[in-house]
């Protein structure tokens, strides 16, 4: 029999400690974010560890986090077909006031990127990634696919971008001085072993993450401050594409200089072949 997990949370509700009571009003309070994270953004949104959410859904009686999880799954499924029948024979929803009013939250999370010292800093990354004789790109969950961009469109405009997935070491290995590492953690806690050993290393480490981590990677040239008043878990990940759209327009700019620069040279030997 499927368990009901909202029967199995108010049951239990007695029993729970604050951190868990945490958990269990998360879920009930946000289905359908909870339904689709992984047992550590789920704690990352709670403020909790994600030892305590594994354990949490093994004491309500599940085989583990994943179990759970398909049963607030079940939980937003009902709530979106119960949802549906009431709605049966009324007129078609308009969602015009939803579609202006998420733009504007998200609008107003990546104009909050230009608040305080980020626009400083923003130049000061810059500076150091096109100087650097190699750029090594690293993304923690969520910060993967805005790693993954930033890779693949500055390799349209640069060599030696390297993606670091996997294990961040084996990649690092050979980091030094004249490199530089950009590391993005837009959400989340940071591990900051990697960055760590860059900078030792003698590399220029560029930093986009929470305003909370900032303490935690204090040798960073640059820092950049996203995901202010978007939840854990998955929004701050648009400010972080922001910043990446904003890098890749900066070194697209250099590059169009470069290439007056070498027409210029082209014009200029080209005639002197002629005389």
């Amino acid at each position: 029999m499927e368990k009901d997990i909202i029967a199995i949370l108010s049951e239990k509700s007695v029993h729970f400690s604050k951190r868990q009571r945490a958990v269990a009003d998360y879920i009930c309070e946000h289905p359908d974010m909870a339904a689709f994270m992984t047992a550590e953004l789920l704690a990352q949104a709670v403020g909790v560890s994600e030892s305590t959410v594994v354990r949490f859904a093994l004491e309500l009686g599940f085989d583990g986090y994943p179990d759970m999880r398909r049963s607030v799954q079940r939980l937003l499924r009902s709530k979106i077909s119960s949802q549906g029948q009431s709605a049966h024979g009324e007129a078609e929803k308009d969602y015009t006031q939803l579609f202006q009013r998420t733009v504007e939250d998200y609008g107003k999370a990546i104009a909050a990127l230009t608040e305080g010292e980020n626009p400083r800093a923003f130049d000061v990354a810059v500076k150091q990634l096109q100087k650097a004789k190699r750029l090594f790109v690293l993304g923690d969950d969520p910060g993967e696919p805005a790693a993954r961009l930033l890779w693949q469109g500055l390799n349209l405009i640069r060599d030696g971008v390297l993606l670091i997935s996997g294990e961040p070491y084996e990649q690092l290995i050979h980091i030094g001085a004249g490199d530089a590492l950009l590391y993005i953690c837009p959400a989340g806690a940071v591990n900051s072993g990697a960055a760590r050993y860059a900078h030792d290393c003698g590399a220029a480490v560029i930093v986009l993450a929470l305003e909370s981590l900032r303490k935690e990677l204090p040798f960073a040239e640059s820092f950049i401050a996203c995901g202010k008043g978007l939840e854990s878990g998955r929004e701050p990940v648009l400010p972080a594409y922001a910043v990446a759209g904003a890098i890749l327009r900066a070194f697209a700019q250099e590059m169009k200089s470069g290439a007056k620069k070498s027409e210029k040279i082209r014009q200029e030997y080209e005639r002197n072949d002629r005389r």
